[in-house]
């Protein structure tokens, strides 16, 4: 990863002037280092439109829009300034080869913005998006000049006999040439090869179901949430801006001539009429390309030699404002690359309002041209006091992520444990563990969209403490390895679930028994290694963070593979097509296809696939007082229906019903401990909740969850303590200044495999073979 030697070489740098620079003090401002660079292609790109004022305010407004600032605060370490970074250097060298007149300084600059997008490949996986920009420019400037030469009835060809032109396309031949080097030599080949179709992706980044059948970790990552419209226009400031910014890019369109002037005034009335009709346009690609109308419409104007445009400019602006835009209605996230074309456009405005109006104030008023083009700054300056002063907020109010308890929590796992110990818990803080407790992981933010979590989830989800040992015993052996070795043999991920579900609740040699049925012989021992090795020392966190993302990681943990199949499966055939397909498949009749395929056929988009592959079992945040009814009773608010109501319980028989109706209501399950763990299941008359009873001293409280956490482990473990449970040792607890718990479990594998019968020697994992000599 790129970061990491930006981070190297930062401290190298910083060590060499000071030698009291850390390298933890270079990886907490490698972001702000090069936040600060990136003003400087955005001062040069305005400044050739809108003059030294305009690449001063476009600067400015990239280093202090909160949509940029917040993800580049110091210590804010991750991908994200790469994403304004590397496209303002890229699109200036870009700009700077086309205007160059000579043939040196172009190819250079050309060179510089292919470098730009191999070394872009390596910072982040979503690199190809600056090139397409740039690809799609050149062919469609290219194909604008054929099309201007064939309606003058020329030769289209006889375009390249302009020097111009001609030279231009040495440039962009040699861009091709540098930028399929750069990304081979930096990411791969293939990487270069399939960029102008990457955009497609971002059509299946919320697919319900991957084609692996696995589910599709993005599609509960709340950054990549889709944004509205009123979402981005808001996040970058409101529609005066906006709006200001976008005449910013007809005025670079139409940069060439006075005659022009028409065309930014009827783009004016254009977008303050587009603006008022906003609320009622819904489709938010029918709106972005609203937005890019008025471009279009020069470059027409241009084709019919009736206005004299920079047609390339009007392209690669417009292609990456508008490109940008309709991105980030595909995720939040995706807001931030917005920022710089919406900071240049609203730049080049500022310096054209600047010159062209001060000197009309100067003929009209008789007075210093000095003091117009002051008196404008001071007034265009005002606009940047909002996106200023929502940067600065951004940066005063930023607080670390990580906090006293965590770190606490984690020291004492590194203090207590051996090196090759495992961490397991949702993937959100895994970067944490690894960089405190320096232990490896069993998933994290780089590697999340992958089979981990399911079986995390399925883990914190299970009633089985045995199951979920051995859920975790096989992720400690082989992570997802497992579950792709059996599949390079099934070539079936539904069968391999299947087989894996199996056998992670079964002894080695038992096991072996069950995959001796499905693998070749050669291939058993292999397998055992990644599902049944001898475990490293495991740790498990439960937080109370996981509470509110309960409904996500449980989701996952009840993936339904056999849906997930039948979606894929069945997902746009008839049902001529379908029902044959899924019968062979799911090894079912023609009448269970049949009624399969009505269910999905009612399914209207990939969010209600989502829903029915698996549910969202969540729960509730925050433990409710329970009110003394008499001696022996406790009534506990629950909601039902979106109407909360007092659920009665008998604290010696542990009867709980919401009275007050003919028929008495119960809850799926009631969770309580007397002395130890205990669970009452219901079911007539269920209200589709389970409850959790908790006593301190004279006093109880409950909290309300789906039923699928009832007897969870997560439950066990958070909620009781760790109470009904055999395999668990706490080993830390903290609560943080937000008054949120944190706790650390260790697993007593001895005792685990001696209850599942294990005999040894057990299979030796193929990561973890240097044991310390006490294994």
């Amino acid at each position: 990863s790129m970061l990491y030697y930006a981070v190297g070489w930062t401290y190298k740098i910083l060590h060499a002037i000071n030698n009291a620079i850390t390298l933890r003090f270079a990886f907490v401002y490698v972001p702000v280092f090069l936040a600060m660079l990136s003003v400087i292609p955005a001062f040069f790109l305005a400044r050739r439109l809108g003059g030294n004022f305009g690449g001063f305010f476009a600067a400015l407004l990239v280093a202090l829009h909160p949509n940029y600032l917040s993800r580049t605060l110091g210590g804010a370490t991750d991908t994200d300034v790469y994403n304004v970074f590397f496209p303002l250097f890229i699109f200036w060298f870009f700009v700077e080869s086309f205007e160059a007149k000579q043939r040196l300084p172009k190819l250079t600059y050309m060179a510089l913005a292919a470098f730009g997008v191999g070394l872009y490949s390596f910072a982040w996986g979503g690199w190809w998006y600056i090139f397409d920009f740039i690809l799609f420019t050149v062919i469609a400037y290219f194909a604008y000049h054929l099309l201007l030469a064939w309606r003058k009835g020329h030769v289209p060809l006889s375009i390249f006999h302009d020097t111009n032109i001609r030279e231009f396309g040495i440039a962009v031949i040699g861009f091709l040439i540098v930028s399929a080097v750069t990304v081979s030599l930096f990411t791969s080949w293939n990487d270069f090869t399939e960029a102008p179709l990457s955009p497609l992706k971002i059509f299946t980044l919320k697919q319900a179901s991957q084609e692996s059948l696995w589910p599709n970790v993005y599609t509960t990552v709340a950054e990549l949430n889709e944004a509205g419209i009123d979402t981005i226009v808001g996040s970058l400031g409101g529609r005066t801006l906006l709006l200001l910014s976008l005449l910013g890019l007809v005025i670079a369109v139409g940069r060439r001539g006075n005659s022009n002037r028409n065309l930014l005034l009827g783009s004016l009335v254009y977008y303050l009429l587009l603006f008022s009709l906003q609320s009622k346009i819904t489709n938010a690609l029918l709106f972005t390309a609203l937005l890019g109308l008025p471009v279009i419409a020069g470059i027409a104007l241009a084709l019919f030699q009736r206005a004299e445009i920079d047609v390339l400019l009007a392209l690669v602006f417009a292609m990456w404002y508008i490109g940008m835009i309709y991105s980030s209605t595909k995720g939040v996230r995706f807001t931030m690359l917005i920022v710089p074309p919406f900071a240049i456009g609203l730049g080049i405005f500022a310096g054209y309002t600047t010159t062209h109006l001060g000197n009309w104030l100067h003929q009209q008023l008789k007075i210093s041209t000095l003091l117009t083009k002051g008196i404008l700054i001071l007034l265009l300056s005002a606009l940047l006091i909002a996106p200023v002063r929502a940067g600065w907020n951004a940066s005063e109010q930023g607080v670390p992520l990580i906090n006293d308890a965590w770190w606490h929590v984690l020291e004492k796992i590194k203090a207590e444990t051996p090196p090759h110990a495992i961490i397991t818990s949702w993937w959100d803080y895994g970067h944490w563990f690894k960089a405190v407790a320096d232990r490896p992981v069993t998933f994290d933010g780089a590697n999340q969209n992958n089979p981990q979590a399911h079986w995390v989830g399925k883990f914190f989800l299970t009633w089985n403490e045995q199951e979920a040992l051995g859920i975790l015993r096989m992720l400690d052996c082989g992570g997802m390895e497992g579950a792709n070795y059996l599949n390079n043999y099934l070539k079936d991920t539904y069968q391999t679930v299947l087989l894996m579900n199996k056998i992670i609740l079964l002894p080695t040699s038992r096991a072996r028994e069950v995959l001796s049925q499905a693998l070749p012989p050669e291939a058993v021992d292999r397998a055992l290694q990644y599902t049944h090795c001898m475990p490293p020392p495991a740790v498990v966190i439960t937080s109370e963070d996981m509470v509110g993302k309960s409904g996500v990681w449980a989701h996952f943990g009840a993936w339904d593979f056999s849906k997930a199949k039948a979606w894929i499966t069945a997902r746009g055939k008839t049902e001529r097509e379908a029902v044959p397909a899924l019968m062979d498949a799911l090894a079912i009749s023609e009448e269970q296809a049949r009624a399969l395929y009505t269910e999905i056929a009612n399914l209207p988009d990939e969010g209600a696939a989502n829903r029915w592959i698996a549910p969202w079992p969540g729960i509730s945040s925050g433990a409710q007082d329970c009110q003394s009814v008499d001696n022996r009773t406790v009534a506990c608010p629950v909601s039902v229906q979106g109407k909360t109501v007092p659920l009665q319980i008998d604290l010696q028989t542990y009867n709980a019903d919401i009275v007050g109706t003919d028929v008495r209501y119960h809850p799926d399950s009631l969770a309580y401990k007397n002395g130890d763990f205990h669970i009452r299941l219901y079911t007539n008359n269920t209200i589709g909740i389970s409850l959790l009873l908790f006593q301190n001293g004279d006093r109880y409280s409950s909290v309300f969850v789906d039923p699928q956490h009832g007897g969870s482990m997560f439950t066990r473990l958070f909620y009781f303590d760790g109470a009904g449970t055999k395999y668990f040792r706490k080993m830390a607890q903290e609560r943080d200044v937000t008054g949120l718990d944190i706790i650390a479990w260790q697993v007593d594998w001895d005792t685990y495999l001696q209850d599942l019968g294990e005999t040894m020697p057990l299979p030796e994992s193929p990561y973890k073979a240097n044991y310390p000599s006490w294994i």
